[in-house]
């Protein structure tokens, strides 16, 4: 990309049915043909920008004057595709984002073949695939909402750490399990060290039952693949016990000795 160039974020069409779904006859049903068209209007922004906008007050304000519509107007619509679940409802809720799972899939069909796409993951209602998609960027939330889209780190998620997301049983949290990923403290296990530490601690007792899994997260943060031992809590609660006494013993008759 040449220097100084802009990077685009958005995309210059979208698929648009011939025939609307029962949500969109929904809108214009509800505010007439008016509600549909600002529908449209709101489908053309989001595009326009990336695959959501952040929709607060004062872009509020500004749309409401380019398309010459009221404000009241144009909130009784949002709030009417929030109900019909045209656009999200926890991420409008959350951070005033317009956005939906339908209109992610088609802006990322489209933007496939770019060189570069910039994704805020705390925005994303969809599961994008890595392999399929190695042109993501992915930027701050923070810096999204100063409009400044600084970016924070390549891709998603790094290939060691998708290995090792890929071996171990318990899928939940990944966001979590990544960022303790990335900051391992010293000494820095290799990525063999991980892989071979899941593959054993996979066939222990202790991990038969799911409920004795770790999360990922917490698995990195207390550095499990330094267990040298892999059996269920109560049973290493009764070596432990018995390894205390024995220790006890020992050292209450060399005090009998003195």
């Amino acid at each position: 990309m040449p220097a100084g160039r802009p990077l685009k974020n958005g995309v210059d069409y979208f698929p648009l049915d011939v025939i609307c779904d029962d949500k969109f006859e929904l809108i214009e049903a509800e505010h007439g043909i008016s509600g549909f068209g600002i529908l449209i209007k709101l489908y053309q922004k989001i595009y326009a920008n990336n695959y959501y906008i952040i929709f607060d007050k004062k872009a509020l304000l500004v749309f409401s004057n380019r398309i010459n519509v009221d404000i009241n107007l144009i909130n009784a619509v949002i709030n009417s595709c929030i109900e019909w679940d045209i656009f999200n409802k926890r991420l409008h809720k959350e951070y005033n984002i317009l956005t939906s799972t339908g209109i992610q899939k088609r802006f990322f069909e489209i933007v496939k073949r770019r060189k570069v796409v910039e994704v805020c993951q705390d925005f994303l209602l969809i599961k994008l695939d890595i392999n399929a998609y190695n042109n993501l960027i992915n930027v701050d939330i923070s810096q999204q909402r100063k409009g400044k889209g600084k970016v924070k780190e390549k891709g998603l998620y790094s290939p060691n750490f998708l290995k090792f997301w890929n071996v171990y049983p318990k899928k939940e949290a990944k966001r979590k399990a990544l960022t303790a990923y990335e900051n391992i403290k010293k000494p820095i296990p290799s990525l063999q060290i991980i892989l071979s530490s899941i593959e054993k601690q996979n066939k222990s007792d202790q991990w038969q039952d799911a409920q004795y899994i770790p999360h990922p997260a917490s698995w990195i943060n207390q550095r499990r693949w330094e267990d040298e031992e892999f059996k269920r809590p109560e049973e290493l609660k009764v070596i432990k016990t018995v390894s205390d006494r024995e220790q006890e013993e020992k050292e209450l008759f060399a005090n009998r000795r003195m």
